[in-house]
């Protein structure tokens, strides 16, 4: 999903190691992002329907990775368990539409179900809460984001054919686009370290080169698919929003790994590291995308 972006770590940074990468990695990393556009391009384009299921795939292997850094000995019982609310929160998801607060049926059961387990599956007390707290951080970091996809579809799709897969790609293709932006701004004038506790590379200028890039991105976006329902104001106003909810979902990945240990969160597609490096940003901006569409179309 965000396997165009160059430097991920670094987005918005200005500096490197120097060293050219080696042509293994660097093949690696071109096929493992061409591999992920050739199926994620047409199966979110396709129908809301293939798009969920390519929403579900991401949430349980976001899950299987975010439990590897946090609970390592208990990753797989805990994405059997997580996967399973996943699914039921997925499942609801394109019939939402309007009405996310359907999603809360599916997720307070898993919450029911998963705290249930961690009850019955206990043996001592001492780490049972921070244990239980990691397993319900799960949700709502990994399914409790990429769940809002499909709901910016489906809201879109129920005013407007074809609007809800607008929605989706603008707010896919922004995010991107600031990513890029950030990066070479980051280069070219960065100065001032962003948070230099969590990511050392950000600077404040990388920062005002996404935003900028990400309002240019929303702008296109408007005119090459005739997006007539996005007025020029809406194209300031939520590329900024988005460029900023991307980089604070960049951050909090960062500080997740850093508090953990790890370098990166998995090893899912090869010279890119996990799939939560790839999509962390995109977590962020869906929410928010569809808090503005849903006030946008009333």
């Amino acid at each position: 999903m965000n396997a165009g972006a160059p430097g991920r770590e670094g987005a918005g940074t200005g500096g490197g190691s120097g060293h050219a990468a080696p042509a293994s990695g660097t093949f690696s990393r071109v096929w493992s992002a061409a591999l992920a556009l050739v199926v994620v391009i047409p199966a979110i384009s396709l129908s809301l329907w293939t798009a969920t299921a390519v929403c579900l795939v991401a949430a349980i292997l976001g899950l299987r990775e975010f439990y590897g850094m946090a609970l390592p000995r208990e990753r797989r019982s805990l994405t059997v368990v997580g996967g399973a609310v996943a699914t039921l929160m997925m499942g609801v998801a394109p019939l939402a539409g309007s009405r996310p607060e359907l999603v809360v049926v599916p997720f307070g059961l898993g919450v029911l179900v998963g705290t249930t387990w961690f009850l019955a599956t206990a043996r001592e007390t001492a780490d049972l809460a921070p244990r239980t707290s990691f397993f319900l951080a799960g949700l709502m970091y990994v399914p409790g984001t990429i769940l809002f996809l499909p709901l910016l579809y489906g809201l879109g799709e129920s005013h407007q054919e074809w609007l809800g897969v607008k929605w989706v790609w603008l707010a896919l293709v922004t995010p991107w686009c600031s990513d890029t932006g950030a990066y070479f701004a980051g280069r070219a004038f960065g100065r001032h370290k962003m948070s230099p506790l969590i990511s050392p590379k950000k600077s404040w200028e990388g920062l005002v080169g996404g935003v900028l890039a990400a309002i240019a991105a929303a702008a296109v976006f408007r005119w090459v698919t005739g997006f007539v329902e996005l007025s020029w104001a809406d194209c300031v106003l939520l590329g900024a929003g988005l460029a900023v909810a991307g980089v604070v979902g960049d951050l909090v990945e960062s500080m997740l790994k850093r508090s953990f240990g790890v370098k990166d969160s998995g090893f899912f597609l090869p010279g890119h590291g996990g799939l939560l490096d790839r999509v962390d940003s995109v977590m962020f901006v869906m929410p928010l995308a569809y808090l503005y569409a849903a006030l946008r179309l009333g």
